[in-house]
């Protein structure tokens, strides 16, 4: 083989290892971008996991307070329908 034909085919080995070498960094550079988006998605969704929860026990305790009122309601409407029958009673017994 001679020398020219020879340098050639050195140059465009180099060349096509050389190209091969910028595509791998090419495509590594992109794999981390992908993994650093991925991850920061990951925190993303946390964050929304964790609002949730939070929205959750804060409905709950709102079910709770509510439940309380519901029987707070209940308790002094009794109260106030006994209270009416006693007035009731005791306009009754003065009439007498």
């Amino acid at each position: 083989m001679n020398p020219e034909t020879l340098r050639s085919y050195m140059e465009d080995a180099r060349s096509r290892r050389d190209n091969a070498e910028q595509y791998r960094q090419s495509y590594e550079q992109q794999a981390q971008q992908y993994d650093s988006q991925a991850t920061s998605y990951e925190e993303e969704a946390q964050t929304h996991r964790n609002y949730a929860r939070d929205a959750r026990s804060q409905a709950t305790g709102y079910e709770v307070e509510a439940e309380q009122a519901q029987r707070d309601f209940e308790y002094y409407s009794s109260r106030a329908i006994q209270a009416e029958q006693d007035a009731e009673l005791a306009r009754q017994a003065a009439q007498i």
